[in-house]
């Protein structure tokens, strides 16, 4: 290692503790919360020896972050998990969950619980939207060798929310891209209905979408801007693969890829 590079790691080491002793002794939340998220921004820029080492300091600190929201009487029971999963959000955003194989399914069972509880107290039809179409995403174990395969349960919940808002053609063509059929009621509106009435209702979804009427987690958020994509898209070239790994790519934009830091 030559002396700009060691240079270089030195000051990202000191950034990583510096926030991270940050987390450890402030008393403010949410400067924790940003400290912490210096930490991993930090973190990630570290080269392989170096971030496998400091992996386990950081889910400690993250660790003890995240009991100490679940103890914060100010903060309500939605408002708890949506910071929570935010946190494991970011994580596994950034494969710090890759260097600590031990709590990773921990981390993933969370994940899917924080969200479920979040999607049944969902106060709007776009919230609920929002983490259906978050969970969708999620990667399923490869490689996935027939459509609809372990996307079904998922898939079928966002195409019939966006039957519920009445976008039949959005979710024929949501629907063809998990090779899952549409009932015959489905095919007899889009004949018998004008594209307008879909496309102002599109419109307005997408308008909802970009500023959900409460906070959503870091995951939602992220979703949600993929999911804006689709929506804009022509019918006849949605930006959207789901591939034989298990992961979903829109606008050539992997989601939920089990890859490695």
């Amino acid at each position: 290692m030559d002396a700009a590079v060691r240079e270089a790691f030195l000051v990202k080491v000191a950034e990583v503790r510096a926030a991270l002793y940050d987390v450890a002794g402030n008393q403010s939340l949410s400067l924790r919360v940003h400290r912490l998220c210096d930490a991993l921004s930090a973190w990630r820029s570290l080269p392989e020896p170096g971030a496998r080492h400091y992996a386990s300091v950081v889910l400690e600190v993250l660790f003890g972050l995240i009991a100490d929201i679940e103890e914060d009487e100010e903060l309500s029971g939605t408002e708890r998990m949506t910071v929570e999963l935010s946190l494991w959000d970011v994580a596994a955003e950034l494969h710090l969950v890759d260097h600590a194989s031990a709590r990773a399914v921990f981390i993933s069972k969370r994940r899917s619980r924080l969200s479920e509880s979040l999607r049944k107290s969902a106060a709007t039809d776009v919230e609920r939207l929002l983490y259906k179409w978050a969970s969708l995403l999620q990667s399923r174990p490869g490689p996935v060798r027939n459509l609809p395969g372990p996307f079904r349960e998922d898939a079928e919940a966002v195409i019939d929310t966006l039957l519920t808002a009445g976008l039949p053609r959005r979710a024929k063509a949501l629907a063809g891209k998990f090779q899952i059929p549409v009932a015959p009621l489905v095919r007899w509106t889009i004949e018998h209905r004008p594209p307008s009435e879909e496309e102002d209702r599109t419109k307005k979804l997408i308008q909802r979408l970009a500023l959900p009427p409460r906070p959503v987690s870091f995951g939602a958020l992220v979703a949600g801007r993929a999911l804006q994509r689709v929506l804009s898209a022509s019918l006849d070239a949605i930006p959207m693969t789901v591939g034989s790994s298990g992961a979903i790519t829109i606008d050539r934009q992997p989601y939920g890829a089990l890859s490695r830091r």
